[in-house]
């Protein structure tokens, strides 16, 4: 990286705003990052989707909506910024295969009870929230720091509608069961959304390049000290807690462990190397395949018929 720019953005109000601002590293790691948060938003509404049809009332199908209509938002900056870098985003959306786009994982995966989409939304949305929070405070991407401020509030509505979710299910001791499955397969998969542990990894390109300043190790402590507490207050185990002897929160069970992608269960007893982890990443979820493939047929259908409109005009 060029010696010049390195110390440029060491500067807190050293902001980037065009493409010829950028050295060829930091745009290339500013498309990757773009990609993935793209794709995690755009692959998250079909989770919720799948949610929107267990909704047990209308009111909650309304919030389905809601929900939807954000991640649908937040996508959509994403690609517009990636558009704006040159990037042929018609192609990304339309032509790509499922296990091509670059979403977190845990996006992979249908919801298959209500009860699972406060546990998403208080699992995944917080940690969404506290990776984005981060940027949004310090990111030398000027277009991305500013659209952030709107993605914010709206993912703070998705921790909102989790803890009320969650609150709800504890009434009942079979939903409140519901819950504690869903937290007992979720819980890990939100935690690899802050990448490996700090020991396993050099500084990270996104601080490098200031798309944030916290660390990962830092950022999966912001998110612990938000969900570990709060399923405390209503009775439901999480495999971490706050170790009075570190001053920070820790897992309780041994990680990387086998994953049982097929009955959502993790193998404490079969520990797994990063590579191990790794590779379940590269081969995806059981549901991507599906999301996308749903999704561009239904795009090529409706472009297929206002091609025929046009002809019959």
């Amino acid at each position: 990286m060029d010696r010049q720019f390195a110390e440029a953005l060491k500067q807190q109000d050293y902001i980037i705003e065009t493409p010829n601002q950028m050295t060829f590293s930091y745009k290339k790691s500013l498309e990757e990052m773009l990609l993935y948060l793209a794709d995690t938003e755009l692959t998250a509404v079909f989770s919720i989707l799948s949610a929107y049809k267990l909704a047990p009332t209308i009111n909650h199908k309304i919030t389905c909506l809601a929900l939807m209509q954000d991640e649908l938002g937040h996508a959509l900056i994403a690609y517009q910024l990636l558009r704006d870098l040159g990037i042929d985003t018609e192609n990304l959306l339309y032509e790509r295969r499922g296990d091509q786009f670059n979403n977190q994982y845990a996006m992979d995966f249908d919801i298959t009870c209500w009860e699972e989409l406060g546990v998403y939304n208080m699992l995944y949305d917080t940690a969404g929230y506290t990776l984005l929070r981060d940027s949004h405070k310090n990111s030398s991407y000027g277009p991305w720091k500013r659209s952030l401020k709107k993605v914010e509030k709206e993912e703070i509505f998705h921790l909102r509608n989790g803890r009320t979710l969650i609150k709800e299910a504890m009434k009942n001791e079979d939903s409140k069961q519901r819950v504690q499955s869903a937290v007992d397969w979720m819980f890990l998969l939100a935690y690899e959304f802050f990448g490996t542990n700090e020991q396993f990894q050099e500084k990270t390109l996104s601080e490098t390049y200031r798309f944030r300043l916290s660390s990962n190790d830092e950022l999966r402590q912001q998110w612990f000290a938000i969900v570990v507490p709060f399923f405390e207050s209503v009775s439901i185990r999480v495999p971490a807690a706050y170790n009075e002897q570190t001053s920070s929160y820790m897992l309780t069970v041994p990680y990387p462990c086998h994953f049982d992608v097929g009955n959502k269960k993790w193998d404490y007893e079969r520990l797994a190397p990063w590579t191990d982890v790794i590779r379940r990443f590269v081969r995806r979820g059981p549901d991507i395949n599906r999301f996308i493939t749903t999704f561009q047929s239904c795009y090529k259908e409706l472009a297929s018929l206002r091609q025929g409109d046009d002809g019959d005009g």
